[in-house]
């Protein structure tokens, strides 16, 4: 049941024309499936909104949904977010939500194939802040959940390294470049199991953020390139079994430092 301001403002912003879309978006929201930010972005055009959104975050946000979306954004926006509205070339086709009348539909990935058994190795720890705390405002809405465990191994050597810190025991399956960061766009963009949806603009900005700690490129933010993309492989692991309820286990080696991350949050309430 949502109270009768908050389902007006959500329906104003996914079916009113633009003028007034537009004018639902000021400190609005906060009950919605979703930011109407993202809302909004579904099935109205920047072009469109515009005229009605002045210079600041809400703009900036409204710019970032649309260009995942496909839109190309021919102006510079505020810089709430500190990183381009324009998609780069890099980036892969984002998982996008449908939002209806009373609900909402997101989009997911299926999970690899070729799951191959995770070898026993132990290598050096390294000292990762940077990685580890980026990888926690990935999830950041998910530790909201008491149910919720987190982690992040980082070590010299191979991806089964890494994972080997976090399991005794478990599989492993490659992992496509753009499946790799349409997943972390996809968590970052969630709420877990008890936050509210954050949308893909942060989704988004989260991923960036993760990829320029792995790739040392924090000092130099926003990254113009990223560069050393092609030298990161990407894996998903588990413990042997398909992960069930809000759980994911991905993992990367940089193959031009030799070293690896992989991270893991699982829900125990579905173990």
């Amino acid at each position: 049941m949502w109270p009768a301001a908050t389902l007006a403002e959500y329906r104003l912003a996914l079916r009113a024309p633009a003028s007034l879309a537009a004018r639902v978006l000021d400190d609005a929201g906060r009950f919605t499936l979703g930011p109407l930010t993202e809302v909004v972005a579904q099935d109205h055009t920047f072009a469109d909104l515009s005229p009605y959104l002045s210079e600041g975050p809400i703009q900036a946000y409204v710019a970032h949904e649309r260009a995942i979306r496909g839109e190309s954004i021919d102006v510079e926006v505020f810089p709430a977010l500190d990183i381009p509205a324009r998609l780069a070339q890099w980036e892969p086709t984002y998982l996008l939500p449908t939002y209806r009348d009373s609900g909402l539909e997101v989009a997911t990935l299926d999970l690899p194939t070729g799951f191959t058994p995770l070898e026993g190795q132990h290598a050096e720890s390294i000292d990762c802040a940077d990685v580890t705390e980026a990888f926690r405002l990935l999830i950041e809405p998910w530790t909201t959940s008491e149910s919720i465990a987190w982690n992040v191994a980082s070590t010299r050597g191979a991806a089964h390294s890494a994972i080997h810190a976090l399991t005794p025991s478990g599989r492993i399956a490659t992992l496509s470049s753009h499946d790799a960061l349409r997943w972390l766009t996809w968590i970052g963009a969630s709420g877990g199991p008890d936050g509210r949806r954050r949308g893909n603009a942060a989704g988004r900005f989260s991923t960036w953020w993760l990829l320029a700690a792995l790739t040392d490129s924090l000092d130099s933010w926003p990254p113009a390139t990223m560069d050393r993309l092609d030298q990161l492989n990407w894996f998903w692991w588990d413990n042997g079994h398909d992960r069930q309820g809000w759980s994911v286990g991905m993992a990367v080696h940089d193959t031009s430092a030799d070293a690896s991350w992989a991270f893991e949050a699982r829900d125990r309430s579905a173990s």
